[in-house]
């Protein structure tokens, strides 16, 4: 029953559909995923909120905008990629190709797999007011090189002789979060724009895992599995549904930004969770300690549910390190010619928490509106451990406009795809 709700809630949390924002207010404008989300100086609208409360109070920003139903994903896998292994799809990898793709692991220290995914039902903005309610997912799984080599070569191994393996270095990170925001921008003088974000987040469901010694012996034969899971328990001992089962953590957040307008050139600065109190309640929490042994004779098991405050202090300090981190954004804005836009963007979030995606982007974007109902938009940026390239496009019928951005993120860490869509009235 453990390994059920556990393995359930995983599920349902990665195949959420929501935008991949790093555990920060997520995007709720295609555009800006079009534009790479270098979008700190441009954002006016709804997408003002998740980007820069300051443009909310821009003159040049709608006086109504409106989207509902946008929606994103992101998902990665490094070093080896999806794309190395579309390309063995059905045929059998030489072992040329499995032993470079073990170096890569080896080098990089894990195989990763990524997820950021949710859903923002609506955003609006009437005049320098904003609100938007979001809900996210996202989620990493790690494996270390001697897990990987199992999976490519068996337990020959890459020798052909059976070895010893140690899995030390698999893990699992999952969450969902909900979040209720509230921006207002005003200005301060002509050229000044100040803008405040407010945020309450609730935290439904999290999901903790770390090897605590996984073994792999030849001689004699051994097999010991050792990984302990903390995870939202959704039910009470008697498999009912408990009160408060789904507030398992909670916290308020605060963004500032700023926009200067100057004769040419648009400057933005934000900083997202400037203050955050969110934190998880472990009071709704369970874990196992995912023992599995067997020694080519007899076997024994425990994944058995127990309270959350008797799990490894591993668990319990990586629950407690997966918060809302503080990001730092600056970014500016140029109309180069009446029908192209420029716009530039530097961020850094802090390292750890609750994030998916890289925690440094330099990049720029470039909007084109030879024809009015059809902007064209594409961007380019280096990242951490990699570039990201992309685009996207608007098809605009008076109020009403659909979005759609794409972006690919290659790099050491491997490859990461992203997507979006967003309907919105009177902007995008």
């Amino acid at each position: 029953m453990t390994i059920m709700r556990t393995s359930t809630f995983v599920l349902a949390a990665l195949a959420l559909l929501a935008v991949p924002a790093a555990a920060q207010l997520p995007q709720a404008s295609a555009t800006a995923l079009g534009l790479g989300f270098n979008t700190t100086a441009s954002a006016r609208g709804f997408a003002a909120l998740a980007n820069n409360p300051a443009g909310l109070s821009m003159d040049d920003g709608p006086g109504f905008s409106l989207a509902v139903g946008a929606a994103a994903v992101e998902t990665g896998l490094g070093p080896i990629s999806l794309q190395d292994l579309v390309d063995y799809e059905g045929q059998l990898v030489p072992d040329g190709i499995k032993s470079e793709w073990l170096q890569r692991v080896a080098e990089s220290g894990t195989q990763a797999g990524t997820i950021g995914a949710g859903l923002t039902p609506v955003a609006f903005s009437v005049g320098s007011l904003g609100f938007q309610l979001s809900a996210q997912a996202g989620g990493e799984v790690n494996l270390g090189p001697d897990a990987v080599e199992l999976l490519l070569y068996g337990n020959a191994g890459r020798t052909g002789s059976a070895g010893d393996y140690d899995l030390d270095g698999a893990s699992l990170d999952a969450f969902f979060l909900s979040t209720a925001a509230v921006g207002y921008g005003f200005q301060v003088s002509p050229q000044l724009h100040l803008g405040v974000t407010g945020k309450y987040t609730v935290g439904t469901g999290l999901v903790v895992g770390r090897d605590a010694g996984s073994v792999l012996q030849s001689d004699p034969l051994l097999a010991q599995i050792e990984f302990p899971v903390l995870f939202t328990d959704f039910e009470d001992e008697f498999g009912n549904e408990r009160d408060g089962a789904f507030n398992n953590g909670s916290g308020l957040g605060l963004d500032v930004g700023a926009i200067w307008v100057g004769p040419k050139l648009t400057v933005g600065a934000t900083i997202q969770n400037l203050i955050s109190t969110f934190d998880w309640d472990l009071a709704g929490f369970s874990y196992t300690p995912g023992q599995a042994v067997f020694d080519g004779d007899d076997g024994e098991s425990n994944f058995d549910e127990f309270p959350a405050d008797g799990a490894p202090q591993v668990l319990l300090t990586a629950a407690e390190e997966l918060t809302l981190k503080p990001v730092f954004a600056a970014g500016v804005q140029l109309q180069a010619t009446p029908l192209v836009r420029v716009t530039a963007d530097l961020r850094k979030r802090a390292s750890g928490g609750l994030s998916v995606g890289p925690d440094f982007h330099l990049g720029a974007g470039a909007e084109l509106t030879a024809l009015s109902f059809l902007p064209l938009r594409a961007h380019l940026a280096k990242v951490s451990e990699g570039v990201q390239v992309g685009g996207g496009a608007s098809l605009v019928l008076g109020p009403v406009n659909l979005s759609g951005g794409i972006a690919l993120r290659t790099g050491d860490a491997g490859d990461a795809t992203l997507g979006m869509v967003t309907l919105s009235f009177g902007g995008n």
